[in-house]
C-alpha cells in the first residue's frame, strides 16, 4: 500500500491508454507471408527495445542532442507495427527536445516511459 501524501499533496496516477493498429501488420503479412513477417516483426520489436534502451541511457547521462535521431527511429519502428501512442509521444518528444523545455522534456519522457512498457508488454 502506497504511503500517505501530505495533506494538499495531490497523487497523480497516470493512465495511459495505447492505442494499436492492426493494420500495419496484417499488410506486411500479406505480402510477406507468415514467416517472413514473423521474423520481420521480431526483428522490429528487437531493434525498438535496443533503441528506447539507448535512448534511456542518453536521457540518464542528460545527453538530449544525441536523443532526436533515436526518437524518429523509434517513431518508424513504431508506426510500421502498428503502435500509434508510441509512434505519436515519440514525435511529441522530439518537438520538446527541440523547443528545449526542460519540463515538458520530463513530462513526456515519463509518458513515452509509460506507453513503450505497455506497448512492449501487450
Amino acid at each position: 500500500m502506497p504511503p500517505k501524501p501530505a495533506a494538499g499533496v495531490v497523487v497523480l496516477m497516470p493512465r495511459e491508454k495505447v492505442r494499436e493498429d492492426i493494420e500495419p501488420l496484417v499488410t506486411m503479412y500479406r505480402n510477406l507471408g507468415s514467416d517472413s513477417a514473423a521474423a520481420v516483426v521480431n526483428r522490429s520489436i528487437s531493434d525498438l527495445g535496443m533503441e528506447l534502451a539507448g535512448i534511456a541511457d542518453r536521457m540518464i547521462l542528460h545527453d538530449l542532442a544525441q536523443v532526436t535521431q533515436p526518437l524518429a527511429r523509434v517513431q518508424g519502428l513504431a508506426e510500421s507495427l502498428g503502435f500509434v501512442t508510441l509512434a505519436v509521444v515519440s514525435a511529441d518528444l522530439r518537438l520538446c527536445l527541440n523547443r528545449g523545455d526542460p519540463t515538458a522534456i520530463a513530462a513526456v519522457w515519463a509518458r513515452l516511459c509509460r506507453v513503450a512498457e505497455k506497448a512492449l508488454a501487450g
